[in-house]
C-alpha cells in the first residue's frame, strides 16, 4: 500500500494504526510533544503529529522550485514523491539512472533536449550522456560511486530511492500486487515523457516567437513551423 500511494510505510503505519496499537501513537505524539519546535515556534499538544513539511513543487512544473544547500541541491522530503508530484524530468532521470539501457533509447535530439534543461536535472543528464559515452551502460551500483560529490548527487539518490512505480498504460492491472514493468512498458514510459516534454519545449518556443513578431516579421514564419511540429506530436498521443 505504501508504493501504491507514493508514502514511506513508516508514514503509512503511523497513519493507519491497528486498534490495538493506538497506545502507542500517542505515546509517540507525547514523544514529538515533548521536543522542541523547529525554528522556536509552539509544540503541538499532546496526542498530535507534528505537521508535515510544505510541500514544495518539482521544478518546471509551475510551482517554484526546491532551496538549495551548501553542499548543491537540497533533497525533497520523502513524502513530496508521490506519482503524480514528480515532474517529467524527475520521472525520466528515475528511469535512465535505474535501467541501464534507457539512456541508448533516447534520440540525439532527446538527450539535446534533457541536457538543456534547468540545473539540477539538465547537469545531471549531460553528466549522463558523457558517463555513458565514456563507459557505456551501467548499472546503479556504479554509477552510485560516480556520482559523489557531484553537485546533483543528492537528487540522483533521492530519486532512484523513491520506490515510485512507474505507470502502466497499457494494461488495466496496475496494482501494488502487479508484476514489476517489462523492459518494454518501461520504454513505452520513457517514450512518452520525451514526448510530452518536447511538446512543453515547442510551445514554449512559440510563446518566445510571437513575442518577436513585432521586431522581427520572420518570426512568424517560424512560428508556424514549431506549432506544426507540437501539433504532430500531439496527434501522436491520438494514434
Amino acid at each position: 500500500l505504501a508504493d501504491g500511494v507514493g508514502l514511506d510505510p513508516r508514514e503509512l503505519a503511523g497513519l493507519w494504526q491497528m486498534p490495538g496499537q493506538r497506545g502507542g501513537a500517542a505515546t509517540r505524539a507525547a514523544r514529538v510533544q515533548a521536543r522542541p519546535a523547529p525554528g522556536g515556534g509552539e509544540s503541538p499538544t499532546p496526542g498530535e503529529a507534528a505537521p508535515p513539511p510544505p510541500y514544495r513543487p518539482a521544478p518546471n512544473d509551475g510551482g517554484g522550485s526546491r532551496p538549495r544547500s551548501r553542499q548543491g541541491w537540497a533533497p525533497r522530503p520523502r513524502n513530496t514523491l508521490a506519482r503524480g508530484l514528480l515532474g517529467k524530468a524527475d520521472r525520466v532521470a528515475r528511469i535512465v539512472l535505474s535501467t541501464p539501457e534507457a539512456w541508448d533509447w533516447l534520440t540525439a535530439e532527446d538527450h539535446h533536449l534533457l541536457g538543456h534543461e534547468p540545473a539540477p536535472h539538465g547537469p545531471l543528464f549531460a553528466w549522463l550522456e558523457t558517463q555513458w559515452h565514456e563507459h557505456g551502460a551501467q548499472p546503479w551500483a556504479a554509477l552510485r560511486e560516480a556520482l559523489r560529490d557531484q553537485p546533483f548527487e543528492a537528487l540522483a539518490v533521492d530519486l532512484n530511492a523513491s520506490g515510485i512505480a512507474l505507470e502502466r498504460h497499457d494494461t488495466e492491472d496496475a496494482s501494488p500486487e502487479s508484476a514489476p514493468p517489462t523492459a518494454a512498458e518501461i520504454r513505452r514510459e520513457l517514450r512518452e515523457l520525451l514526448r510530452r516534454m518536447h511538446i512543453d519545449h515547442l510551445k514554449q518556443r512559440e510563446t518566445d516567437l510571437i513575442a518577436q513578431v513585432a521586431a522581427d516579421p520572420a518570426a512568424l514564419s517560424l512560428y508556424r513551423e514549431v506549432q506544426l511540429a507540437r501539433k504532430a506530436l500531439e496527434a501522436d498521443a491520438r494514434t
